[in-house]
């Protein structure tokens, strides 16, 4: 009984320690990223209904990635400020908590000192993002073409000879 106490113990301390600082830097990333590009897309497939499926997916979760970027950006400037507090040379300066942290910068750095090395966050930010919503996108569609289908579908419209076919019963 102890071992499966001190198991427990070691998980949660685990959980508490990686994933819920993780979860609070990337949930409200993806929550935004996700609704930007969601309101994107329909807006402009209201406005262009024929334009390709993948290009509209590429385009506006290119766009929802800039977006969520910039809402999220700051929190990244101050978490990492505050990790490397301390290191090699550097004065501790940062010894506040969050908010003074971010009183910190705004007062010595101005507001673009929130955003300073947001360039190459998103050299990183625009291809990743739309690449993951336009695969999003196709798997979507190829998923709801095998539901719908009985019994084969094929990769055909993104130039890729393949065929699946889903066995006998």
């Amino acid at each position: 009984m102890n071992l499966h106490i001190l198991r427990c113990f070691i998980l949660l301390t685990l959980i508490s320690i990686w994933f819920i600082p993780v979860a609070q830097g990337v949930g409200p990333s993806i929550a935004i990223s996700f609704s930007v590009y969601e309101a994107l897309r329909s807006f402009w497939q209201s406005e262009r209904p024929n334009d390709s499926t993948v290009m509209v997916s590429l385009a506006c979760g290119s766009l929802s990635g800039i977006a969520s970027s910039t809402a999220t950006f700051p929190l990244d400037v101050v978490r990492r400020r505050m990790q490397l507090e301390g290191a090699g040379v550097r004065a501790r300066i940062y010894n506040t908590g969050l908010v003074g942290t971010f009183k910190h910068i705004i007062r010595t750095e101005g507001l673009r000192g929130l955003y300073r090395g947001i360039l190459p966050e998103y050299y990183k930010v625009v291809p990743s993002v739309g690449i993951v919503f336009m695969t999003y996108e196709t798997l979507k569609m190829l998923l709801s073409r095998i539901q719908a289908s009985d019994s084969c579908f094929s990769l055909g419209d993104l130039g890729f000879p393949i065929r699946f076919c889903a066995p006998n019963e």
